[in-house]
């Protein structure tokens, strides 16, 4: 079995996109962020780290590109080049369905786009604009619409409130760009917002590449805009635009050729070209009363929590001789965390196994009780899967993914 990271994988399904109207003139707030860091202030406002006891088995692979949904009663992953769908019970961590979703045949698909779920009921959106459900057990139920291919609607998830968001991905070429549709149950456009139409660069950056519900039906994401420094909210249907100050002026020249690399090349090497500029955000989630994201200034990697409430950001970041600490571990879980779901009370997050190890062994002495408990699960976890986990090579269970659920403090 071989072991990939993942990365900005997911990233790649936004790919090139058009970008949006300048928001510069719709600026409805600004947040400075930090160019200090506050190490403890950012550990105290974690309250709680859950590990997910799951059963593992073949079917559990560790690749690029996982999509991920929960339901009232299961947690559902479909991954890999065979779009391996597999569901758990949430509560119990047992396996309920393990199939392969690739293929020409009823209820098969060529590649998935969106994953969401109403009540137990799991829905795909496909990379043909085609949503097909299944049950708990994977069986295929019947196909509920077909957007069609040329409307490229390439993501999709349910508010609460039962209204659908629609992503449309245009690209540069296009005389229609860049969308974000409002539709009713019957999949009927009730709105649009932030229309796209001049020809720059875009990649809408939501949950690591995917659009989410952060806050009942409140929707928020990054415009990769040439660096944009702006993070978007969709509450109801208000547009609102949120400056993040930095620190320090970004580097737009370097920025702007990074941007338009990826337009002619479609490349990783160019996406990892911008993510290593300042400025750059990633692994956006939510969490009580604070939104969570990275960015970056002097070449380093920040872990940032902004107060919903006050409008204050606390910045946290390892430094070298930090290695070892409880912070440092708590650092790197963050820092390398790869956002699956944010629902506005939890992170659902994938943390790799050594990670999550360097955490919880050797701290004994400074370990809280929601640490405490994080580790009591994590050996149960580990006691659960000792006999599957103990034919992988040494390194595949080093990199092998633990869900974690995350609650910051409300």
């Amino acid at each position: 079995m071989k072991t990939k990271q993942l990365s900005i994988a997911a990233l790649a399904l936004a790919a090139v996109l058009t970008a949006c109207n300048s928001k510069q003139d719709n600026i409805t707030d600004r947040i400075e962020l930090p160019g200090s860091v506050d190490n403890e202030a950012f550990v105290e406002n974690i309250e709680s780290i859950d590990v997910l006891n799951l059963q593992m088995d073949d079917d559990w692979v560790f690749e690029d590109g996982i999509q991920f949904a929960l339901s009232d009663n299961y947690l559902y992953m479909v991954c890999g080049e065979k779009l391996r769908l597999t569901g758990h019970n949430l509560q119990s961590g047992e396996k309920v369905t393990g199939r392969m979703l690739r293929g020409n045949g009823p209820g098969e698909l060529n590649g998935s786009s969106s994953l969401f779920c109403i009540g137990d009921t799991l829905f795909i959106l496909d990379g043909m604009g085609i949503v097909r459900q299944y049950d708990n057990n994977g069986r295929f139920l019947g196909k509920v619409h077909d957007f069609g291919d040329t409307a490229r609607i390439r993501e999709m998830f349910r508010l609460k409130n039962g209204d659908y968001v629609l992503i449309r991905h245009g690209y540069q070429e296009d005389s229609a760009c860049n969308q974000v549709f409002i539709a009713d149950q019957s999949f009927n456009i009730k709105a649009e917002h932030f229309a796209l139409t001049l020809p720059r660069v875009v990649i809408v950056m939501m949950e690591g590449g995917k659009p989410y519900c952060a806050s009942g039906d409140a929707i928020r994401f990054f415009f990769y805009s040439n660096m944009d420094n702006h993070l978007y909210s969709l509450c109801g249907d208000s547009e609102q635009c949120t400056e993040l100050v930095l620190p320090n002026p970004q580097t737009a020249e370097k920025n702007i050729d990074a941007s338009n690399e990826v337009v002619r090349t479609h490349s990783f090497d160019a996406f990892n070209k911008m993510f290593e500029l300042d400025g750059s955000f990633a692994n956006l989630c939510e969490s009580g009363r604070f939104i969570c994201f990275q960015y970056q200034i002097d070449k380093k990697r920040h872990i940032t929590m902004i107060d919903k409430r006050t409008n204050l950001a606390i910045s946290a970041f390892s430094e070298e001789e930090q290695r070892g600490s409880l912070m440092h571990s708590l650092y790197w879980i963050f820092n390398n965390m790869q956002v699956l779901h944010s629902d506005g009370e939890y992170i659902y997050t994938m943390c790799k196994n050594r990670d999550l190890a360097a955490l919880l062994e050797g701290h004994d002495d400074e370990l809280n009780n929601y640490l405490q408990k994080t580790q009591t699960e994590y050996r149960a976890y580990l006691e659960r899967n000792a006999e599957y986990m103990k034919d992988l090579e040494p390194e595949e269970r080093d990199a092998a993914n633990v869900i974690l659920k995350i609650k910051l403090k409300d």
